[in-house]
C-alpha cells in the first residue's frame, strides 16, 4: 500500500516563555523588523530605517498600516513590551496603595 501525507493537529500541553511568545508576536505582526525601527508618524504606524552612509541619520519610511485600529494594536504592543522589559519593577506591581494626600488628591504607595 502507497503512504500519503497529510495535515493534522494534536493537542498537547506545553509550558512557554510569555516574553518569548509576545517576541514571535511581534514579529508576526510586523512590529519587530530586522535592521529597522516602527514609530507612528503622520497618523500613520510606519518602518523606519537609516540608510545614511556613515554621517548623520537619514531615514527612509514605508507606511505598514494607516488604520488608526492598527495604531492603537502598536501602542497595546508598547505598553506590553514596557511590562515585559519592567515587570519586576514598583510600577507594575499588580496591587498598589492609595494614599490620600492632604489636598485631596490621591498618591500612589510603591
Amino acid at each position: 500500500m502507497n503512504s500519503m501525507k497529510i495535515k493534522a493537529t494534536f493537542q498537547q500541553e506545553v509550558y512557554v516563555d510569555p516574553a518569548e511568545a509576545f517576541e514571535q508576536i511581534k514579529a508576526h505582526l510586523g512590529f519587530a523588523p530586522y535592521r529597522a525601527f516602527v514609530t507612528i508618524k503622520d497618523g500613520e504606524l510606519m518602518r523606519g530605517e537609516d540608510v545614511s552612509h556613515h554621517g548623520s541619520p537619514d531615514y527612509e519610511y514605508e507606511t505598514i498600516s494607516n488604520n488608526p485600529k492598527w495604531l492603537e494594536l502598536y501602542k497595546s504592543e508598547q505598553c506590553l513590551d514596557d511590562y515585559f522589559h519592567h515587570s519586576q519593577e514598583p510600577q507594575w506591581q499588580q496591587k498598589v496603595e492609595l494614599e490620600m494626600e492632604e489636598d485631596a488628591g490621591f498618591e500612589m504607595k510603591m
